[in-house]
C-alpha cells in the first residue's frame, strides 16, 4: 500500500530548490506492516554515509539528552539481565557502551564509521571493531549476554539476514534489545493527517533522503513478525516518548512540525502507541 511520498523537497525545512529534486513512494506491507521506501535511489545511501560519518554534524542534529537517552535503555535492558558481556552493534560515538562500562558491564562495540570509533576512542576510551558485524572474524561467537541494537535496524540492507548474523554472537539464554522508531505512532498518524489536510502527500514514516535517513520503518507488528520469522522469541515490546528518551527540539518553536510535535506529545503521552519502539527477544534454540 502506497503510504505517500518523501524526497528532497517534501518535509518541512526542506530547501524548495535542492537540486536533483528526488523523490520516492513510501510503501507498507499489507500482511506485516513492514513501511520502505521504493524505488531505492543510491543517492540514499550516499546521504546516509556522510550524515554518519561527521561526528560534529551528528551532535548537532541529533538534539537529545544523550545521558538520559542512554540511561533509560540500560535500565530497560536490567530488568532481564543486570550484568555481563554487552555488544553494541552500530555503536556511534561510544556513549551507550561509556555508560554501560561504569556500570559494570564488560563491553565491546562494532561501528563501520572511522570517525566515530575514533570519537569513541579518543572522548571515552572506548576502542570499536571496525566494519558490520559478520564481517568482523574478531568478535567471539556463542559469548554475549547482551546484543544492542539502538536504531540500527532501520538502516540495515536485509533485516532478516542481519538476526540470523546476530544469533551467532549470543549466548543460548542471551537477549537481544532493538530500539526503533515507531512507524504506526499517534503522533506520525495526526501528522500524515496534516499533511492531507494541507493538500500535501508526504507521508512522515521514513525520511530516506534527510537525516536521520530512515529507508526502512517498522512496527510493534512488523517487528515482532521479523522477529518471529527469524527465530526469536519477543519477551517485551513496550514504546515510548521522545521526552522519555531525552529528546529536544532545536529548531524554532514556532516550526510547525514542532508545534505538532509538542502539541501530539503532551496529549498523546498516557495513551501508548508513542514515537519510539523498543524490544528485548531472546533466539529460540531448535
Amino acid at each position: 500500500m502506497r503510504m505517500g511520498i518523501r524526497g528532497t523537497r517534501e518535509y518541512f525545512g526542506a530547501d524548495p530548490n535542492y537540486v536533483p529534486h528526488l523523490v520516492t513512494d513510501v510503501m507498507r506491507c499489507g500482511t506485516c506492516d513492514f513501511i520502505y521506501a521504493s524505488p531505492m535511489h543510491e543517492r540514499m545511501l550516499q546521504l546516509e554515509q556522510a550524515y554518519y560519518d561527521d561526528p560534529e554534524r551528528y551532535s548537532a542534529t541529533v538534539g537529545c539528552d544523550s545521558s538520559k537517552m542512554y540511561q533509560t535503555r540500560l535500565d530497560f535492558i536490567s530488568i532481564y539481565k543486570t550484568g555481563g558481556a554487552l555488544l553494541d552493534v552500530g555503536a556511534g560515538k561510544g556513549e551507550f557502551l561509556s555508560l554501560a562500562a561504569r556500570e559494570g558491564w564488560e563491553v565491546q562495540g562494532i561501528e563501520p564509521s572511522p570517525s566515530f570509533r575514533r570519537y569513541a576512542k579518543e572522548r571515552y576510551g572506548i576502542e570499536c571493531h571496525a566494519g558490520c558485524l559478520g564481517d568482523s572474524g574478531s568478535l567471539p561467537v556463542n559469548y554475549f549476554d547482551v546484543i544492542t541494537l539502538n536504531h540500527v535496524l532501520e538502516h540495515v540492507d536485509r533485516p532478516s539476514g542481519f538476526l540470523d548474523v546476530i544469533r551467532q554472537y549470543l549466548k543460548a539464554d542471551g537477549i537481544l534489545f532493538i530500539e526503533v522508531p515507531n512507524c504506526d505512532s499517534y503522533f506520525l498518524r495526526i501528522l500524515d493527517l496534516y499533511f492531507r489536510m494541507k493538500g500535501l502527500k508526504w507521508s512522515s514514516r521514513l525520511s530516506p533522503f534527510h537525516p536521520p535517513f530512515h529507508r526502512f520503518g517498522f512496527t510493534t507488528r512488523s517487528l515482532t513478525f521479523l522477529l518471529e520469522r527469524s527465530r526469536y522469541r519477543v519477551v517485551r515490546a513496550a514504546t515510548f516518548s521522545g521526552r522519555d528518551r531525552g529528546f529536544q527540539q532545536k529548531k524554532s518553536r514556532w516550526h510547525p512540525e514542532v508545534i505538532l510535535r509538542e502539541m501530539a506529545t503532551a496529549s498523546l503521552q498516557f495513551l501508548g502507541n508513542r514515537e519510539l519502539l523498543a524490544v528485548i527477544a531472546k533466539p529460540v534454540r531448535s
